[in-house]
């Protein structure tokens, strides 16, 4: 009991790790998609802010290039007139000059200076031949102000620093750089941040930093945004998707719980069918491949309760786990008796094939079956059938089969080629029939590596005595086929399904060659 106690503790607290575990892995799936979905917000704000450059720069080339048209060579009247009949109008710049050289001459917000201004080298050139100054202090209205200056020609317009600060609208870092013919220039923002020169994002515990660069003009601009904004922005839909988590992590707890009691039931199930004979047995047939004539079959063991059906895969672990292999055994061949006994003589002669656990062959438990009533029933042989396993290749084990075969039974190799034994071990102890794994049957028409050894596994098995048996054949083509091979023995769903015991004669009866 305290072992039972013990694995159930134990048992819970896996199941409520791994509710634990399905909690946390939804919220952070869910913070991850809600990063994805604020890093496309800063994608917008970005690519908005590349349409507000495109704007500028658009503003720019027509203000410039109509003012280049007056083709002026002195700043007079009628220059400055037109210099600030295109201020007006425009949306982004805030002063225009007049340059001639390297001095400026006039500007719309100073009219002509009593002594021209000189202008030093600019910080870059632009693609169509601008001269482009950064991050300069002017002054503008009787105000010291930053600004971009661009020059073409002669004139140039400035752009003030406030103009870029309205671009991002959420409380992000950013930097604006000029990006063209392998020329990075900071042109606006906070110049700590890292160069933004190709398109990069990068998520940790306190910042988002994203950079994206324009495809229209030459410009690229990093962000950095701080982890707090995200989860203010994103604050109702965290708390959700945390209360979602919650639960489901409760759902997958009591998920997990229903399965395991699920599973408990089973085995309860199984074991009051063990007190309960609620096990019965199906034939398939064992045939002659060459002739279709029937000549023995293999007991399959069966569940059905109340309930429903149980199936073998799921029983058969059950029954190993409970260390009830040798109660069940008794219990087949009990029932097997039973349905023979009324339909023996029907039948003669016959080999019944009985499927046995290798520990009841390692322990000694199945010489017992030599005192079974199964043995009286006249010309009904009975062959013990195991699968392979690392317990036949006991010195036990050896003993069970060699004395079993001294008594007149037959042993046969269940699923030979997929456990631990090989023929070699053959030698070592006795067998009768190799019964060849269905998945070498189902592999040959796809002429597979497995497929292919079944012609050596005839011949090592014919140099030491021993039958084969082909398992899951399907179709007459792989009947064929082993048979061409030198497999003389098989059974599939081509010969017969397993069947009732009635069934089974009635086929054996009707004397029509499979």
């Amino acid at each position: 009991m305290p072992g039972i106690n013990t694995y159930h503790v134990f048992s819970f607290l896996i199941k409520i790790l791994i509710s634990i575990a399905v909690s946390v892995a939804v919220y952070i799936s869910a913070t991850k998609y809600l990063e994805h979905d604020f890093e496309q917000v800063i994608h917008t704000e970005i690519q908005d802010s590349f349409k507000e450059i495109s704007l500028i720069t658009e503003e720019l080339n027509v203000v410039i290039r109509d003012l280049k048209s007056l083709n002026a060579t002195e700043c007079d009247d009628a220059l400055l007139l037109a210099m600030r009949q295109h201020l007006f109008s425009a949306r982004f710049i805030k002063d225009i000059g007049f340059v001639q050289g390297d001095y400026m001459i006039c500007s719309t917000g100073i009219g002509r200076f009593t002594s021209p201004v000189y202008v030093d080298i600019a910080d870059y050139q632009g693609p169509k031949g601008s001269e482009i100054w950064v991050d300069r202090g002017i002054e503008l209205f009787n105000q010291q102000v930053k600004a971009m200056i661009v020059r073409n020609g002669d004139f140039n317009a400035v752009i003030t620093q406030n103009q870029f600060d309205s671009f991002i609208k959420i409380p992000v870092q950013w930097r604006i750089m000029y990006h063209y013919d392998n020329e990075h220039v900071h042109v606006a923002g906070h110049k700590t941040l890292p160069v933004p020169v190709e398109p990069q994002h990068k998520i940790d515990d306190a910042f988002f930093y994203q950079t994206d660069c324009s495809n229209e003009v030459p410009y690229c601009i990093g962000t950095l945004t701080p982890r707090s904004y995200f989860e203010q922005y994103n604050h109702q839909l965290l708390s959700l998707w945390y209360l979602i988590a919650l639960l489901g992590g409760v759902i997958t707890l009591s998920g997990l719980l229903v399965a395991s009691n699920f599973l408990h039931s089973a085995k309860s199930r199984i074991l009051r069918g063990l007190r309960s004979s609620h096990f019965y047995c199906d034939y398939q047939p064992i045939v002659e491949l060459k002739t279709g004539r029937i000549i023995g079959c293999e007991v399959l063991a069966r569940f059905k309760d109340n309930t429903g059906p149980i199936f073998p895969d799921e029983f058969i672990p059950i029954i190993q786990d409970s260390n009830k292999t040798w109660e069940f055994s008794v219990q087949i061949m009990n029932r097997v008796f039973k349905d023979l006994s009324p339909v023996a003589a029907n039948l003669a002669p016959f080999k019944v094939n009985i499927n046995f656990f290798a520990r009841d062959i390692d322990n000694g438990h199945v010489l017992a079956i030599s005192k079974h009533a199964l043995t009286s029933l006249n010309d009904i042989n009975l062959v013990v059938e195991v699968t392979e396993s690392e317990q036949l290749a006991s010195m036990s084990s050896k003993k069970t089969l060699q004395s079993l075969s001294q008594q007149g039974f037959q042993v046969a190799i269940d699923d030979f080629g997929t456990g631990y034994s090989n023929l070699g071990q053959l030698r070592q102890f006795t067998c009768h029939t190799l019964k060849i794994d269905r998945s070498f049957v189902s592999e040959m028409e796809d002429g597979s590596i497995r497929s292919s050894l079944i012609p050596h596994v005839v011949d090592i098995a014919k140099n030491i005595n021993v039958n084969i048996v082909a398992e899951g054949i399907e179709n007459d083509k792989q009947r064929v086929a082993l048979l061409n091979a030198g497999i003389e023995f098989g059974q599939g769903y081509h010969f017969g399904r397993p069947m009732p015991i009635n069934q089974l004669v009635r086929l054996l009866q009707s004397d029509k060659s499979l």
